[in-house]
């Protein structure tokens, strides 16, 4: 189960019956149209399957038309002991209402799946 505010919980794609791959995307509705400089990708902590390493994120008005604001790929540091909690900064502020993180590929080659345990945005 996935609990918003528990790192401990996490969000993750199908991982059985027959993969979707890469990429996965996962969007979220804030409800208002909001501005925000940034976001924190915190990945999965209790292993290290799922991890994401390219990412793209995208911003909304609708839900249905996106632009992208970002895109790089995430550094971990010692992930089988300590994934890294990965705090991105847009340089410019931007305002929508829709927020999407784009998966674009794994962190370990052959993986299908792809997890979060938390992701927010930084707002000013």
């Amino acid at each position: 189960m996935f609990r918003i505010g528990n790192p401990d919980t996490y969000w993750h794609t199908s991982y059985t019956n027959g993969l979707p791959g890469f990429p996965h995307s996962i969007a979220v509705d804030m409800g208002t149209r909001m501005k925000f400089t940034g976001f924190i990708y915190t990945p999965r902590m209790d292993k290290d399957k799922g991890l994401i390493s390219q990412y793209t994120f995208s911003v909304s008005d609708d839900g249905r038309n996106w632009r992208e604001v970002k895109k790089g790929q995430f550094s971990y540091h010692y992930i089988r002991k300590d994934p890294a909690v990965q705090r991105i900064d847009f340089g410019r502020p931007v305002e929508a209402r829709y927020f999407k993180l784009d998966a674009r590929s794994p962190v370990r080659g052959g993986e299908q799946s792809a997890t979060v345990a938390e992701l927010n945005i930084i707002t000013q």
